[in-house]
């Protein structure tokens, strides 16, 4: 596989992924979401981002206190 092969398969498998097609990330990108449906999906995606690097900081091996001061 080359790497333009690669990069094509992985854009077209990141384009079909339900997190990108999903209903409400489109409407969230068409405007159509009113400004409570913004603040409830703001809320709850500041938690997800927050434990999502916390987990992947303890997969990958690095932390807060590992790095140089």
């Amino acid at each position: 596989m080359t790497p333009s092969e690669f990069a094509r398969e992985l854009r077209e498998e990141v384009e079909t992924h339900p997190a990108v097609t999903h209903p409400f990330l489109r409407r969230f990108a068409a405007g159509e979401l009113t400004r409570w449906q913004i603040w409830g999906y703001a809320s709850q995606h500041y938690h997800l981002v927050g434990f999502f690097l916390a987990y992947l900081g303890r997969r990958s091996g690095t932390r807060k206190s590992d790095r140089a001061p």
